[in-house]
């Protein structure tokens, strides 16, 4: 951008002493006896050339940034809706064990295991902006667990509050069938006092 900066002052100043040159009427002389004004137009044509080179060079430059950001994007869409992937399948997994072996015991440790995961698929595209890229995939990946463990906790409560709930209900049950059986009891002890 300096070197730009100083281009445009340089090709500015040898124009304004071209036009001061014109407007005074000073001539001179080529070598071959051609009459031209001071301050031709050679060495603002040379300014110019120089100008519009970086500028084109600048412009080229420009283009393949954009096309190196798009296809840097298109790598990072790509690792994060692998990464959301990973999410959805450390879900499964989870679901299963948690099925087999219980609620608990194995959801830590596999927890670890899909951190673990992320940050090694992160690795492969380190860059200027790490810090939003972490962030960014530790979100793509963890909203699935973060869903799926609460699922599953909420499927879990519910299970227990039914099963509590049918216990509560047989225990009920019981309970009126012994205090009817009770009654019955004391209603044929009365009738047999009455003979």
């Amino acid at each position: 951008v300096w070197g730009n900066y100083q281009l445009m002052c340089t090709a500015f100043c040898l124009t304004l002493q071209s036009n001061n040159a014109e407007s005074k009427g000073i001539q001179a002389m080529n070598s071959d006896g051609s009459d031209r004004r001071y301050g031709d137009y050679e060495y603002e044509s040379e300014a110019q050339n120089l100008y519009d080179g970086k500028k084109e060079r600048m412009m080229q430059a420009k283009t393949e940034s954009k096309s190196l950001k798009t296809a840097e994007f298109s790598q990072d869409l790509a690792l994060y809706a692998g990464l959301f992937g990973f999410g959805l399948m450390y879900n499964r997994i989870v679901g299963e064990l948690n099925q087999k072996y219980g609620q608990h015991g194995y959801t830590s440790i596999l927890v670890a295991f899909g951190v673990s995961v992320t940050l090694a698929i992160l690795s492969l595209r380190v860059g200027a902006e790490n810090t939003l890229r972490l962030a960014t995939g530790f979100a793509f990946s963890g909203l699935p667990m973060i869903f799926g463990d609460t699922s599953r906790y909420l499927r879990y409560k519910q299970e227990v509050s039914e099963i509590l709930a049918k216990a509560h209900k047989a225990r009920k049950g019981f309970d009126n069938a012994r205090q009817s059986a009770a009654g019955e009891g004391q209603g044929s002890e009365t009738y047999s006092h009455g003979d």
